[in-house]
């Protein structure tokens, strides 16, 4: 018992100083933005001071505390965040946060302006800027100012490799391999989510509703997510049946069928 209990009491502790830390590069660069009388900082000013903390200088997730955090900071050099974080996505994570993680969200301390531009370096700096250049990205491509069910219906149900799912099919195979863990409801709450940690996605969430396409849903299944108990499919299950399941939970938990534009409805 001693030993969890100091175990938790220097996690705690340390998880204490990080947000110290990001509070104090907060008042840091207000401060110098308002001696300047100017609000105009640097993205990567920003990525430095509140930013590099967790996900280190150079992006990777190897930072002082990146070792007492669980799961760990996302490194943004890897070829899985490079294939599955878009831009919408990461601009999503740093105005809510993560839940389930140390990610906090800076809504209340950055502007629309500053969460893109800090989003768009990491991209520049870290990942494929190809992937930018491909989505129509760039350091002064507008942000999205209200993410919602809008910003996931954007993908066509025609997949790539041309799949379409199947909702029936799909909503048999979440209810065998996936109730498990996400729940029924798709809230994250089944019957092993008491043992997981991180806990499994919510789909229904506000952050999961305006991060997940069909697409982004398809690479999630079939590769799963490093750090996090969702393991890869791509072995156990063929490309139609991921595409059934990712359908299911798109049209059933994403962006129910209310929300679904008519076309898009079976």
């Amino acid at each position: 018992m001693k030993t969890w209990l100091a175990r938790f009491f220097k996690t705690f502790a340390r998880l204490w100083l990080v947000c110290i830390g990001a509070w104090l590069a907060f008042d840091a660069v207000a401060g110098g933005a308002s001696q300047t009388g100017t609000s105009a900082v640097t993205p990567a000013a920003l990525y430095q001071s509140f930013c590099s903390v967790c996900h280190g200088e150079h992006g990777n997730g190897q930072s002082r505390a990146s070792a007492s955090l669980n799961p760990r900071p996302s490194d943004f050099t890897h070829p899985t965040a490079r294939a599955s974080l878009s831009r919408e996505r990461m601009i999503v994570s740093v105005r809510e946060g993560r839940p389930g993680s140390a990610m906090i969200g800076w809504k209340t301390q950055l502007s629309d302006a500053q969460i893109a531009a800090v989003v768009d370096y990491v991209r520049d700096k870290f990942m494929d800027s190809s992937i930018r250049q491909r989505e129509g990205g760039g350091m002064t491509s507008p942000l999205p100012l209200a993410p919602s069910v809008a910003n996931a219906q954007k993908d066509t149900k025609v997949l790539s490799p041309p799949l379409n799912g199947n909702r029936a099919a799909g909503r048999r195979l979440f209810e065998q391999n996936c109730v498990a863990c996400h729940g029924k409801n798709g809230d994250g709450k089944g019957p092993r989510a008491y043992f997981i940690m991180p806990k499994p996605r919510s789909f229904v969430s506000t952050e999961s509703r305006a991060a997940f396409s069909r697409p982004v849903l398809i690479h999630s299944i079939a590769h799963g997510k490093l750090g996090t108990e969702m393991p890869s499919w791509e072995k156990v299950l063929t490309e139609q049946e991921i595409a059934n399941v990712a359908e299911y939970v798109f049209t059933q938990f994403i962006a129910p069928a209310g929300n679904i534009p008519k076309r898009e409805r079976k």
